[in-house]
């Protein structure tokens, strides 16, 4: 088990301008971790996950996140990244709520446009790889993997 650190993030809107995350053990043990500021959902992706990065942004139009319960891990509350490429094959990760910030809830049934973004570290700090736009919606279960409609 990952000994819980404070991780902290400056913003300047939805721009990241720094962080220690990548130097957290949550980020040395491979997970991601999902942080919403100004209303853009910001994936950041450790070193030991950046082969993810590609599939995650292959042929993208927008990104839908679900909130909802992850049977598979005992049910917690969890957060899905579907990558919707308009395939039956969209690339996906499910995060732990423990592994999110600003997420907040939204009532079944709603959706919210939003902008998601997959930021890595680069050489001189926080860098975006990718921004798109992005539905956020409540889900009973997770893996959800649907289209929002």
């Amino acid at each position: 088990m990952i000994t819980p650190e404070l991780i902290l993030i400056a913003n300047d809107g939805r721009k990241i301008t720094a962080t220690n995350y990548w130097g957290t053990a949550i980020a040395r043990a491979g997970a991601m971790l999902i942080s919403v500021n100004a209303g853009d959902a910001r994936l950041l992706v450790p070193r030991a996950a950046l082969p993810v990065v590609a599939e995650l942004t292959r042929n993208v139009k927008h990104v839908v996140l679900s909130t909802g319960y992850w049977r598979e891990v005992g049910q917690r509350h969890a957060l899905e990244w579907l990558a919707e490429d308009e395939t039956d094959n969209a690339s996906f990760v499910i995060v732990d709520v423990d592994q999110t910030q600003g997420i907040g809830q939204i009532p079944r049934g709603e959706i919210r446009q939003m902008t998601a973004s997959i930021w890595v570290e680069g050489p001189d700090g926080p860098e975006m790889r990718a921004e798109f736009p992005a539905y956020l919606r409540s889900v009973s279960e997770l893996p959800c993997l649907r289209k929002v409609a």
